[in-house]
Protein backbone atom coordinates (compact mmCIF):
# COMPACT_ATOMS: atom_id res chain seq x y z
CA UNK A 1 0.00 0.00 0.00
CA UNK A 2 0.90 3.44 -0.92
CA UNK A 3 2.00 6.04 2.26
CA UNK A 4 -1.18 8.19 1.03
CA UNK A 5 -3.58 5.46 0.85
CA UNK A 6 -2.39 4.38 4.37
CA UNK A 7 -2.36 7.84 5.72
CA UNK A 8 -6.14 8.08 4.34
CA UNK A 9 -6.90 4.42 5.49
CA UNK A 10 -5.52 5.91 9.30
CA UNK A 11 -7.92 9.30 9.12
CA UNK A 12 -10.50 7.34 8.26
CA UNK A 13 -10.05 4.94 11.12
CA UNK A 14 -9.79 7.61 13.53
CA UNK A 15 -12.80 9.31 12.44
CA UNK A 16 -15.18 7.07 11.38
CA UNK A 17 -17.51 4.97 13.87
CA UNK A 18 -16.75 1.44 12.68
CA UNK A 19 -13.02 0.53 11.41
CA UNK A 20 -12.81 0.84 7.85
CA UNK A 21 -12.49 -2.29 5.60
CA UNK A 22 -8.18 -2.54 5.48
CA UNK A 23 -7.57 -1.72 9.14
CA UNK A 24 -6.73 -5.48 10.34
CA UNK A 25 -4.36 -5.80 7.52
CA UNK A 26 -2.58 -2.76 7.37
CA UNK A 27 -2.27 -2.28 10.90
CA UNK A 28 -0.12 -4.34 13.45
CA UNK A 29 -1.18 -6.08 16.36
CA UNK A 30 1.06 -5.18 19.36
CA UNK A 31 0.62 -6.94 22.49
CA UNK A 32 -2.86 -7.78 23.65
CA UNK A 33 -4.24 -5.36 21.79
CA UNK A 34 -4.80 -6.30 17.85
CA UNK A 35 -5.05 -3.47 15.18
CA UNK A 36 -8.87 -2.40 16.13
CA UNK A 37 -8.49 -2.09 19.40
CA UNK A 38 -5.20 -0.15 18.95
CA UNK A 39 -7.53 2.13 16.37
CA UNK A 40 -10.00 2.84 18.78
CA UNK A 41 -7.36 4.30 21.36
CA UNK A 42 -6.54 6.52 18.38
CA UNK A 43 -10.38 7.13 17.70
CA UNK A 44 -10.98 7.72 21.42
CA UNK A 45 -8.32 10.46 21.86
CA UNK A 46 -9.09 12.30 18.54
CA UNK A 47 -12.71 13.33 19.26
CA UNK A 48 -11.53 13.82 23.65
CA UNK A 49 -9.18 16.31 22.02
CA UNK A 50 -11.73 17.47 19.68
CA UNK A 51 -14.26 17.84 21.86
CA UNK A 52 -12.54 19.78 24.90
CA UNK A 53 -11.43 22.22 21.64
CA UNK A 54 -14.57 22.94 20.82
CA UNK A 55 -15.92 23.75 24.25
CA UNK A 56 -12.96 26.13 25.24
CA UNK A 57 -13.72 27.83 21.75
CA UNK A 58 -17.45 27.89 21.96
CA UNK A 59 -18.64 28.36 25.53
CA UNK A 60 -21.47 30.47 24.95
CA UNK A 61 -22.99 27.95 22.52
CA UNK A 62 -22.50 25.31 25.33
CA UNK A 63 -23.98 26.94 28.01
CA UNK A 64 -27.42 27.56 25.44
CA UNK A 65 -27.82 23.83 24.31
CA UNK A 66 -26.14 22.03 27.06
CA UNK A 67 -23.68 19.33 27.75
CA UNK A 68 -25.07 16.29 26.27
CA UNK A 69 -26.37 18.13 22.71
CA UNK A 70 -23.07 19.86 22.62
CA UNK A 71 -21.35 16.51 23.12
CA UNK A 72 -23.71 14.61 20.69
CA UNK A 73 -22.98 17.50 18.24
CA UNK A 74 -18.70 17.58 18.01
CA UNK A 75 -18.59 13.11 18.74
CA UNK A 76 -20.74 12.79 15.55
CA UNK A 77 -18.33 10.35 13.43
CA UNK A 78 -17.97 11.13 10.22
CA UNK A 79 -19.39 8.31 7.58
CA UNK A 80 -17.25 6.54 6.37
Amino acid sequence: MQLIALQQLFWDAVRASRPPVGVREQFLDHGALDAVQRMNIYRSAYWARHDKCLRETYPRLLELIGDDAFHDLVARPCRA
